[in-house]
């Protein structure tokens, strides 16, 4: 071993900031299997660009739903 952690890429496609709920909901499922597939193979960091909204409440819920599921893991 040479000492180096591996670190996977979520999906582009992730966008918890989106204002469309169907979007936030499959967000919410494609980061989850992104963190389990992570957890299987023994990954212990994921780059995740979180996405955007318009709706700065809506940003600052997902922000929030982010903080909870990592604490999660």
């Amino acid at each position: 071993s040479l000492g180096l952690e591996v670190i996977a890429h979520a999906s582009y496609l992730i966008n918890l900031g989106s204002d469309t709920h169907a979007i936030e909901q499959k967000s919410i499922h494609a980061l989850r299997e992104e963190l389990e597939r992570c957890d299987q193979l023994g990954i212990h960091y994921l780059v995740l660009h979180p996405g955007s909204g318009e709706n700065r409440t809506q940003c600052i819920k997902s922000s929030l739903y982010l903080f909870f599921i990592l604490n999660i893991y």
